[in-house]
This record gives C-alpha cells, structure tokens and sequence, in this order.
C-alpha cells in the first residue's frame, strides 16, 4: 500500500497537481505555481492583508457576476407592468 501512496505522490509532484485533485477528490487544480504563491504568501508578516484584500476581491467578482445575471438593462417595450 505504501508504495502505491509513493508513486501516486510521485506522480502528483511530477505533473505540478495535489494528490487529491489527481485522485479525484477535487476539481481543484492547485498546480505548484498556485500553491507556492499561498505558501509565500503564508510566510509573511502581513499574510492577514493580503488575505483580506484577497477576500474583498473575490466578494466584488462575485457580487458583479450576480449583479449582472440579475438585472437586465430596462428598456420600455420589454416592461409590460406599466400601461400606457
């Protein structure tokens, strides 16, 4: 069991994947490229920062994708509430 553990870590490394979305326990990609920017971005003294404007960010991206499936631009001939 040990050595099929090995070689699927392995195998992760070498292709840049975690192990789980190798295995298939996520859809999340997390290449190294992204997991050593949160590793770096852990190491810092000012981490708390960066992860709150990370979250603000992602609360602005959202609020605008739900924004603008929401609302459609008015116009008059598509409004049947008001008579004319």
């Amino acid at each position: 069991m040990m050595h099929s553990m090995n070689a699927a870590a392995k195998m992760a490394e070498i292709l840049w994947v975690s192990l789980d979305w190798l295995v298939g326990h996520t859809d999340l990609e997390l290449d190294k490229g992204v997991m050593g920017r949160i590793e770096e971005v852990t190491k810092m003294k000012v981490k708390e920062n960066v992860f709150a404007m990370l979250d603000a960010f992602i609360a602005t991206t959202q609020m605008h994708k739900f924004l603008t499936k929401k609302i459609k631009k008015y116009e008059p001939s598509n409004y049947s509430g008001w008579k004319r």
